[in-house]
């Protein structure tokens, strides 16, 4: 893949397992410079039975270039117990 489409493509960098952790995880990501979206699992009319199910909450996604360095970021995140 060219490096052109890495910089676009977007990769799931981790699955959180709340609404907290979600948001959380993407405002460390954006503070370090790297734009990050998330992709809700939940459901009003299911009241959280749809996460359940799933085992997550919601898709935390980043550029396909941000990955590794995101991917570094929230396990020190998680290694210092900070994790929602």
């Amino acid at each position: 893949m060219s490096e052109a489409k890495a910089e676009k493509k977007s990769v799931v960098v981790h699955f959180a397992k709340s609404e907290l952790e979600a948001v959380e995880i993407v405002a460390l990501l954006e503070e370090c410079g790297i734009r990050a979206a998330i992709e809700s699992e939940w459901n009003p009319a299911l009241d959280g039975v749809t996460a359940n199910m799933k085992g997550y909450y919601a898709r935390i996604f980043v550029l396909e270039s941000d990955l590794e360095r995101a991917e570094e970021l929230i396990a020190e995140f998680q290694a210092e117990g900070t994790e929602p």
